[in-house]
């Protein structure tokens, strides 16, 4: 019971944890800044940001929204491609920090499991192998044997009794004979 118990609060706490790092950096995006100014008044020299918000990847669109977008609620600021980048980065690293603990901690239980499991004996692990006589030496190759005098059978004419006044017909012609004709009738 112990270790089914050990995965469960491994999982939970790496869900907390995702979710949290995930978190930080969607609230930091999201979070609420005072309105910026303009581009030409904080304008600053080039390779410097002008202010915070260019240090988090934020600011001023290059075409500047109108009243009614103002008056709507939408967006304002841009998020640039570098913040998203990170953001993506983090989630994906994060995801694929938690599948990497689940695949150890699954290999850990499995292995522990194993461990705790009676060896096999010697009889448990020997191959069976039925006592002779083989009734089929090769059955791969009587198999196709048999389908080979089948198919000779049904696509070959040949007599059918000694006085040969009975023959086998190959079953495309009698099916092409057979057509347009009554099956009850005597032939």
């Amino acid at each position: 019971m112990r270790a089914p118990r050990l995965a469960s609060l491994l999982a939970n706490w790496a869900a907390r944890a995702s979710v949290v790092l995930g978190g930080v950096a969607l609230l930091d995006f999201v979070a609420p800044r005072p309105a910026a100014e303009p581009a030409a008044a904080n304008a600053a020299p080039a390779g410097k940001p002008a202010d915070d918000t260019a240090k988090l990847g934020r600011g001023q669109p290059d075409t500047p929204p109108t009243a009614r977008a103002r008056a709507a609620g939408h967006e304002t600021r841009d998020l640039s491609g570098g913040t998203l980048a990170l953001l993506v980065a983090g989630l994906g690293g994060t995801a694929a920090g938690v599948i990497a603990l689940m695949i150890g901690v699954m290999s850990y239980l499995d292995h522990s499991q194993r461990a705790s499991e009676p060896q096999f004996t010697a009889q448990q692990t020997t191959a069976i192998v039925p006592p002779p006589p083989n009734l089929q030496a090769a059955p791969l190759s009587d198999i196709a044997d048999l389908h080979q005098r089948e198919e000779s059978l049904l696509a070959n004419y040949a007599w059918i009794n000694p006085g040969h006044t009975r023959a086998r017909v190959p079953v495309a012609r009698a099916m092409a004979v057979m057509v347009g004709r009554r099956l009850d009738d005597p032939p």
